[in-house]
């Protein structure tokens, strides 16, 4: 930044210099010739940091740069799945409890979810709560129609005072 600053007030000395000069220059060949060679030293001074520039250290610093946010990125992306997923499996949860809730039944639903395609998916479900046989079957075909998790990976705990 600070180069940059030296950069712009070289840049405006020079440019207000070539100014006074061509203010005070008589008009005929000497003008002409005058305006030519501010012209150049203008267009060093406007050159002279890209021709300084290492190109090498600019593309080693480009390169540490990318690096970090291909970093910043991979854990961006880890964590917005993270959060995906926790999203997913308490909204698909608390969907099926209220599915239950209106058919009479309460019950505690916790889903967890497999990664298929980088989407997190429901997969299973532990399903607590003083359920009956039939409370269970009914529990079990709404979240197979409703999450496609078949019934092998649906487990039930019973809570004291129910009934295994």
């Amino acid at each position: 930044m600070e180069s940059l600053q030296h950069y712009l007030i070289s840049l405006t000395a020079v440019s207000l210099l070539i100014a006074l000069c061509q203010a005070a220059m008589p008009s005929g060949t000497v003008k002409r010739v005058s305006c030519f060679t501010c012209s150049l030293l203008l267009f060093v001074v406007v050159v002279r940091p890209v021709l300084r520039t290492d190109f090498n250290l600019l593309f080693s610093r480009w390169e540490s740069a990318y690096a970090a946010l291909a970093v910043h990125d991979e854990r961006l992306e880890s964590t917005n799945y993270s959060v995906t997923e926790q999203l997913i499996a308490r909204e698909t949860g608390a969907y099926i409890e209220s599915k239950a809730d209106s058919d009479g039944i309460s019950c505690e639903v916790t889903i967890h979810c497999r990664e298929e395609n980088g989407l997190p998916l429901p997969d299973r479900a532990d399903v607590s709560g003083t359920l009956d046989s039939g409370a269970q079957s009914i529990l079990t075909a709404l979240i197979q129609k409703e999450l496609g998790i078949p019934s092998e990976r649906i487990q039930f705990t019973q809570e004291k005072g129910g009934s295994p």
